[in-house]
């Protein structure tokens, strides 16, 4: 009987383990996320305060927005172009990997620089590498006498680099 008593007194000192944890979680994420989605659905304005309205025209607003549809594709083409990307490559070097793994273990270490890296010093480092002024890419392809187009002065080449910057990381 005594066993049956301990899992039980157990059980309830979990529960009250979670609670500070529960709370946390309910007050930094679930209660802001339902404050959002209740002033999503009114005509409130920061200055002018709310009018009373309460409905979904916000939403349907949002179709007849070009900025919106605009930001539909650019995601889209993130993350179809983004996650083929990644799988293609991720696979190359995983059957890569498997095949010379034995005879080169270093690359397991290369492999990993990525996740060993800060974001932010990675964005810099891809900034660097993006801007035709500052690249060693560019540099190098120039001695060649290959012009490298500017990427982030366009829509289609910032999504290039995206998901170039995405892929590596």
């Amino acid at each position: 009987m005594k066993p049956a008593r301990a899992s039980a007194a157990m059980d309830r000192s979990f529960r009250r383990m979670l609670l500070p944890a529960s709370l946390a979680v309910a007050a930094f994420a679930i209660a802001p996320l339902l404050g959002m989605l209740a002033l999503s659905l009114t005509d409130y304005h920061l200055i002018r305060g709310w009018s009373g309205e309460i409905g979904l025209q916000n939403f349907l607003r949002l179709f007849e927005d070009r900025r919106f549809i605009g930001s539909i594709y650019v995601m889209a083409a993130l993350s179809a172009f983004g996650v083929a990307a990644q799988v293609v490559l991720g696979t190359a070097i995983a059957v890569g990997l498997d095949k010379i793994v034995k005879k080169w273990r270093i690359a397991r270490g290369i492999f990993v620089i990525p996740f060993a890296v800060p974001h932010v010093a990675v964005a810099l480092i891809w900034l660097s590498l993006f801007t035709p002024t500052l690249s060693p890419i560019n540099a190098f392809m120039a001695l060649f006498g290959i012009e490298v187009p500017a990427l982030l002065t366009t829509q289609t080449g910032a999504i290039a680099a995206i998901v170039i910057a995405d892929t590596w990381a």
